[in-house]
């Protein structure tokens, strides 16, 4: 158990399908990184991708080991989306991956449709939270950062995590929402975003941040390439004893 979490999002310019090539640059950017949890973008090896066919594998296929090989070498939790492929079915899959083997699994939910991502994947069902360190977690993908009712903390998690391709063009929505989700759930709220141009000529300009449980940053990374740190501690919790907002949440569940 510990009272602090140590944090790296890694912000960059994903190669275009070319998951070797963006093993090499996470590995060097994170090179000198010690930090309790690495944390990679949404479909960090490829790219946001619609050539799913192509492209995916199975959870514990060689993107997942070269993450183990990552968390045993940084001793560290790896975190990070793949495209997974099970029963002829195809999932944007966020893995979070230790030394010893997968922690936990969650498959996207909110499919993006105006970029057909729903004509290729298969939605995710769980809503759940994984512990590590102490810390409650859950974990959510992009376009999930949209809709407050499957977010919504009577899960009594820590910190919510939005691993994301999210294009320029939104970027104030991005901002905006992550505030939002963080002070309406008296959590922390981390938004890991890419760098870059992708294979379909959308811009991402970063903008990765984490959030205090009131809304205040913590961290801004802005729009550079590199690996920003920070650490949270268990603060929020007398906040929410304080000035328990979440007693008082409507019933209605997801």
């Amino acid at each position: 158990m510990s009272e602090e979490l140590k944090i790296a999002l890694v912000q960059y310019d994903i190669a275009w399908e070319s998951p070797t090539t963006n093993f090499r640059k996470i590995e060097d950017l994170v090179a000198e990184s010690q930090v309790d949890i690495i944390m990679l973008p949404e479909m960090f090896s490829t790219g946001f991708s619609m050539e799913a066919e192509k492209l995916a594998e199975l959870v514990q296929g060689p993107t997942f080991q070269w993450m183990q090989q990552l968390a045993a070498s940084h001793d560290a939790l790896v975190i990070g989306s793949i495209i997974s492929a099970k029963e002829g079915k195809y999932f944007n899959s966020m893995l979070a991956v230790e030394s010893s083997g997968l922690l936990y699994q969650y498959d996207k939910r909110h499919l993006f449709h105006p970029g057909g991502e729903h004509n290729v994947y298969t939605s995710g069902k769980t809503r759940e939270i994984f512990e590590y360190k102490g810390f409650k977690i859950f974990p959510q993908i992009c376009y999930d950062l949209r809709f407050p009712v499957w977010t919504r903390n009577d899960l009594d998690y820590d910190l919510i995590f939005f691993i994301a391709s999210w294009p320029e063009a939104r970027i104030n929505h991005w901002t905006a929402l992550l505030k939002a989700r963080a002070i309406e759930n008296q959590a922390y709220v981390i938004g890991l975003n890419r760098l870059g141009v992708d294979g379909n000529d959308l811009k991402y300009n970063g903008m990765s941040a984490i959030y205090s449980y009131s809304g205040d940053a913590i961290l801004e990374a802005q729009s550079e390439e590199g690996v920003f740190v920070a650490t949270i501690d268990k603060s929020h919790l007398a906040y929410r004893k304080k000035l328990n907002f979440l007693s008082d949440m409507d019933g209605f569940s997801v």
